[in-house]
């Protein structure tokens, strides 16, 4: 389930150093989700979406929502500007 990975990759993205980076690299928001698909983690923009969504439900603390939420603003940024 694509969101399914979308959420795995939200709570790992903190550890994907090298992943973010090639990132950045990327020409296009297609290019984007299709080196995230290489990595393992096949998801659309729409299934992102509804995985903050789904996680962002879920946060216990003003903290945790803040952190998701710092994540999802980086993730967006650099869909925008790719």
């Amino acid at each position: 389930m694509a969101i399914a990975h979308a959420i795995k990759f939200l709570k790992q993205m903190d550890q994907l150093h090298e992943l973010r980076s090639a990132l950045y690299g990327c020409v296009g928001p297609e290019a984007q989700l299709a080196r995230l698909r290489l990595a393992g983690y096949p998801f659309d923009g729409a299934e992102f979406e509804e995985a903050v969504d789904h996680l962002h439900t879920s946060c216990q603390t003003y903290q945790d929502a803040d952190e998701l939420m710092n994540k999802v603003h980086w993730m967006r940024m650099v869909f925008a500007n790719a």
